[in-house]
């Protein structure tokens, strides 16, 4: 049977992916905003990273991740562009940004 931590998982995937497509379509839909109604779309992906032993006592380096976000504006060439990075405080996450990365990803003329 297992402990489930897999469908966990894909669990808080699918709820983030709820949760970005939410943003998305609020922003595209609303009439509030001046916008430049470029094609956005978004990816989320894991970055590995090493944790040292110090802060995990199982062996020499643990496996970890930061768990990233990507907004992109489709309609603006990102090739050698500086990338706008927002980071969260602890205990914070995509929650606190879904409805404002569509407006940032669609002014933002960088990466």
């Amino acid at each position: 049977m297992g402990n489930g931590s897999s469908n966990s998982s894909e669990h808080l995937k699918q709820s983030e992916a709820n949760l970005l497509n939410w943003g998305l379509n609020w922003y595209k839909n609303t009439e509030v905003l001046d916008k430049n109604r470029s094609r956005l779309s978004w990816k989320a992906y894991d970055v590995p990273i090493s944790i040292p032993n110090v802060v995990k006592k199982t062996s020499d380096q643990t496996r970890g991740h930061i768990h990233t976000v990507e907004f992109m504006n489709e309609d603006v060439d990102t090739t050698d562009k500086t990338p706008i990075v927002l980071m969260h405080g602890y205990g914070a996450g995509t929650g606190h940004y879904y409805s404002m990365l569509p407006g940032i990803a669609d002014s933002w003329k960088g990466k």
